[in-house]
């Protein structure tokens, strides 16, 4: 083996489950490994291919000047229950919240058992 020879073998996926993979090898051979065994697809180690792009030619851009109607704009507001509209305070009647007394764990507490001494 020498510095320059590939770490892994490249083979071919014939079928697999999750936890065995069937391969066969470039010389032809076919064999059964765990799929822990084998490493992750990786990228083909070939020299880079250079494509030549065309120049890049900005387009100008136009500003959207649309006019926004008040019948747009409200057609696609939709109020939820808690995001209700402010209203007047005088015509407003306000109840006392009600407050719900804290719920405790109705388990009975035993005092420790200790041993006399």
């Amino acid at each position: 083996m020498t510095k320059s020879d590939p770490l892994v073998e490249s083979v071919e996926l014939i079928e697999s489950t999750p936890h065995y993979a069937r391969i066969r090898h470039p010389d032809g051979r076919e064999s059964t490994v765990s799929t822990r065994d084998l490493a992750e697809p990786g990228v083909c180690h070939s020299p880079p291919v250079t494509v030549a792009e065309p120049p890049f030619a900005p387009s100008p851009i136009t500003p959207n000047l649309e006019p926004v109607s008040s019948e747009r704009s409200e057609s696609r507001v939709t109020l939820q229950p808690s995001e209700a509209p402010p209203e007047d305070s005088s015509s407003r009647v306000t109840s006392p919240p009600t407050v719900q007394p804290l719920r405790r764990s109705t388990r009975e507490k035993k005092p420790v058992l200790r041993y006399p001494l």
